[in-house]
């Protein structure tokens, strides 16, 4: 188990989420992201997942959950080289074969499995490169494919 700012990450599945949306198509791949990621994010939180793999957990409580997502990825996404925005971090997986790497916003990580690697070339270099690449890439599209929202419903007053 790791712990990046507020965002507990952990390596087993998490409970079925209240509410979700596959925005893009459903092809294999898309499915497969989805699945890893809720392995991956843990206790009662909503995220927005971009095409490239980047997902941004959503800690506060918010209208749109992709309106917010894309701000964020506005902000955050783009990466400047010699600034915090080139920064990155990787996580190793413990039960999957891939790595997280986390940049200068704490609740913004991107999946690198190992499949996108040349063979002998997963070095923490090479992997966090690659995820911060895509990270960037789903800056300047924006192009989210699922929503996983996990936001309590709003109490209804009797009466």
């Amino acid at each position: 188990m790791f712990l990046l700012s507020s965002t507990e990450v952990r390596f087993e599945f998490c409970q079925e989420p209240r509410n979700t949306q596959l925005l893009g198509g459903s092809c294999p791949m898309e499915s497969e992201s989805i699945q890893i990621w809720r392995k991956i994010i843990v206790r009662e939180k909503s995220w927005v997942l971009f095409e490239h793999g980047t997902c941004v957990i959503l800690q506060e409580s918010v209208e749109s959950l992709e309106s917010r997502a894309i701000e964020l990825m506005q902000h955050y996404g783009p990466v400047y080289p010699a600034s915090p925005a080139g920064d990155f971090t990787t996580i190793k997986l413990i039960n999957d074969p891939g790595w997280v790497v986390a940049g200068h916003h704490p609740d913004m990580l991107t999946y690198v499995s190992l499949a996108e690697l040349e063979p002998g070339k997963a070095s923490d270099l090479m992997i966090g490169l690659l995820g911060r690449g895509k990270r960037d890439q789903d800056a300047k599209e924006l192009h989210i494919i699922h929503v996983e929202d996990r936001r309590r419903p709003p109490i209804v007053p009797e009466g």
